[in-house]
C-alpha cells in the first residue's frame, strides 16, 4: 500500500512538472509571437508615417511649382538660362 501511495505520488510530481513546463512554453511562446506581431504593427505604422511625409512633400512641391515666383523664375531661366537664373528658379521651385 505504501509503495502505491509512493508511486502515486511519484506519478503526480511528474504531471505538475510536465504540466509546469508546458505551461511555460505556452506563456514563451505567447510572448514571441506578442512581440512579432508589435514588430510587425511597429513596420506598418512606421511605413504608413513615411508615405504621408512623402505625399506631405509631393504636395507641397506641387503647391511650390504653381506659385508666382516660381512662374516668374522659370520663365527667366528657360529665357535666360544662366547660372543665377538657375539657382533661383531652384531657390523658389525646389
Amino acid at each position: 500500500m505504501k509503495a502505491a501511495i509512493n508511486e502515486a505520488a511519484l506519478y503526480m510530481q511528474q504531471a505538475f512538472r510536465q504540466a509546469d513546463q508546458s505551461s511555460k512554453q505556452i506563456q514563451a511562446d505567447y510572448r514571441q509571437r506578442a512581440a512579432a506581431e508589435a514588430k510587425e504593427r511597429e513596420q506598418r505604422q512606421a511605413q504608413q508615417q513615411a508615405q504621408r511625409q512623402a505625399e506631405l512633400a509631393r504636395v507641397q512641391h506641387e503647391k511650390r511649382l504653381q506659385t508666382p515666383e516660381c512662374k516668374f523664375w522659370w520663365q527667366q531661366y528657360e529665357q535666360n538660362p544662366s547660372v543665377r537664373t538657375a539657382r533661383k528658379k531652384r531657390e523658389a521651385c525646389d
